[in-house]
């Protein structure tokens, strides 16, 4: 994984989406409040991603749902 991942966004709750690796996509930070809308874009929470060179709690999510997290996140 890269030590310096691409901020896509920040959005609702708290949650900050970034490129994680060629193939994935992280949403970290404050995501409680949006659990269940990210397990419906078939995300899976990672307790172990490392992101900027820190251990964190992550979705990780397939590059292939970017426009839809880029929708979720207002980006598009």
């Amino acid at each position: 994984p890269k030590q310096n991942q691409t901020t896509k966004g920040e959005g609702k709750g708290g949650g900050t989406c970034v490129e994680y690796s060629k193939k994935a996509l992280a949403v970290f930070g404050e995501t409680k409040v949006m659990k269940e809308e990210l397990l419906e874009m078939g995300g899976r929470f990672n307790s172990r991603l490392t992101i900027n060179g820190k251990k964190i709690g992550s979705w990780i999510f397939p590059k292939s749902k970017e426009p839809r997290l880029a929708h979720y996140f207002g980006l598009d």
